[in-house]
């Protein structure tokens, strides 16, 4: 009988270990285990039979050379700049124009902006469109079709998983279109500066808290999406999976920026 208890005990503390294990794999800062983590592995509904959760994104070789986006007006890549392997990012990028974010109340400086290189990298597979694992260096066995889901992230319209596509791209099966209207969505590819002084509602440069005065210095003083996300980590459970720099608590990331 004694033997039998230690054998229960011995496999509670096992299972405790286990679970503890995969509750720190998946919810503190890193790729591996996250929502990022597109592996067999990962923590995302996006599956696939790969053990490597950094090749959706980056490859050590045969990395993008060439940013086929034309209308980009974000330095240092120019209007028809070259990724030249940075980031050795793995992916294509969209190659259309957006429909921006547009305000009854501010206008942009120019013409309305445009996604700069660091949106971009989140678009290729955020606009709908781009299939996760349609892959400029693509190990095998990376299969053509997903473990749980199509390999568009859509999960054919499932509205518990259309939050991902953030660029309202319409997918029956396997066809997606659309994946270029960004209205309903934070405006990015704009000068900061420009419209802190063009709204009193915006805080200036100086005013931002550091991190994202940092971030904002890797764009050229634009905002992107790597403004206020980092793919890389998460902040804990108040996070609530977003990839938020700051914790959203009582409005801080908002407030962080806008003056109400």
């Amino acid at each position: 009988m004694l033997g039998k208890s230690r054998t229960f005990i011995l496999c509670l503390l096992m299972a405790g270990v286990l679970f503890y294990a995969y509750t720190v794999r998946n919810s503190t800062a890193g790729i591996a285990g996250g929502l990022h983590d597109l592996s067999m592995t990962g923590g995302s509904a996006f599956q696939y039979l790969e053990e490597n959760p950094c090749v959706f994104c980056h490859t050590p070789h045969q990395a993008n050379t060439k940013q086929t986006y034309t209308n980009n007006p974000n330095p240092p890549y120019g209007s028809a700049g070259n990724l030249n392997g940075r980031f050795l990012w793995n992916r294509a990028l969209p190659g259309n124009t957006f429909q921006p974010y547009t305000s009854d109340t501010y206008t942009f400086k120019g013409n309305e902006p445009q996604p700069g290189v660091f949106s971009l990298l989140c678009l290729s597979c955020h606009d709908g469109i781009g299939a996760l694992n349609v892959l400029l260096n693509r190990p095998a066995p990376v299969p053509d079709m997903g473990v749980l889901i199509n390999q568009f992230g859509d999960a054919y319209n499932d509205p518990t998983i259309r939050a991902l596509n953030i660029g309202d791209a319409q997918c029956s099966g396997d066809t997606c279109t659309g994946g270029t209207d960004l209205r309903n969505d934070h405006p990015v590819g704009f000068i900061y500066a420009d419209s802190a002084s063009a709204d009193p509602a915006i805080k200036s440069y100086a005013q931002l808290p550091s991190i994202l005065q940092a971030r904002l210095n890797l764009t050229s003083g634009r905002l992107e999406c790597n403004t206020c996300h980092d793919p890389h980590k998460t902040n804990g459970p108040g996070d609530r999976n977003k990839f938020l720099v700051i914790l959203p608590t009582e409005g801080d990331l908002c407030l962080a920026c806008h003056n109400k």
